[in-house]
């Protein structure tokens, strides 16, 4: 009489067989185990829907910390200026008659109101007055001359001791060359026209608020529309001038007073 053979769900034979496993459920058994490990551990580092603290990138290398811009002191502010240099006149005040060889470079006077647009701009009205003594061909002459005009200067940098500028405007002047000679001699006369264009470079170093001092060289370049006798035939002349200048800015250290309060709080 055969015996049915008895069900053993390890796959290890009868009872009373000896104790064989099976290797093919045993790998399965490991690997299932394994993925649901590997889902569980997934699982507890996903991120919570319900936090509502923001995820905020870590800075690129290189980039610094953010820092607001500096406050605003230019606009609004009024400033004057004085200054002085060596004023030398170049070109000709008439055709074929050079400005060098009736009068030479002598002291600059100057003088000026500006008033801040923005961060970076000032409106700027100005005059200089020049004093020349006798040329290089003209042993008798003397002269002066006068300007007026205005300008707009763009500051490179804003609240640090230190500001680059640099000016772009156009003058009035008036020039008068006289001579203590008995004979006439060419070019001799008053004359007035326009400076069409005025380009100037400087800086200002501020060791106080309220006042800084700095170079500056300018460049005036122009014709004289009425000439000495009625004469015609200008000539193209320029005015170069370098110096010392002193601004003053009576407003900046009330608009440092709010900013030292509002940063100590």
């Amino acid at each position: 009489m055969r015996t049915a053979p008895s069900s053993n769900i390890w796959g290890f034979g009868s009872s009373s067989a000896p104790f064989a496993p099976n290797p093919r459920r045993i790998c399965s058994a490991l690997v299932a185990a394994s993925l649901v490990a590997l889902a569980s551990h997934s699982f507890a580092q996903t991120p919570s829907d319900d936090d509502d603290e923001p995820y905020e990138a870590p800075p690129e290398p290189g980039a610094g910390t953010p820092r607001d811009y500096a406050p605003d002191l230019r606009r609004g502010a009024v400033l004057v200026t004085v200054g002085t240099g060596l004023l030398a006149p170049v070109g000709e005040s008439i055709q074929d008659v050079a400005l060098p060889g009736l009068v030479a470079p002598g002291l600059g006077l100057r003088a000026a109101a500006g008033f801040g647009l923005s961060r970076h701009l000032s409106l700027e009205l100005m005059g200089t007055y020049g004093m020349f003594s006798a040329g290089e061909t003209c042993v008798s002459c003397s002269g002066s001359t006068f300007g007026l005009g205005f300008g707009i200067t763009y500051h490179l940098a804003q609240g640090i001791a230190f500001d680059p500028w640099a000016s772009i405007g156009m003058n009035y002047r008036a020039m008068t060359i006289e001579t203590s000679a008995d004979s006439a001699i060419a070019g001799v006369g008053s004359y007035s026209g326009w400076d069409f264009a005025r380009i100037a470079l400087g800086g200002t170093y501020y060791p106080a608020p309220f006042v800084g001092f700095g170079p500056y060289l300018e460049a005036a370049v122009g014709t004289f529309r009425l000439l000495p006798d009625g004469r015609s035939g200008s000539g193209v002349h320029a005015f170069i001038d370098f110096g010392l200048r002193v601004t003053f800015d009576p407003l900046r250290p009330g608009k440092l007073a709010p900013q030292k309060a509002t940063a100590s709080r």
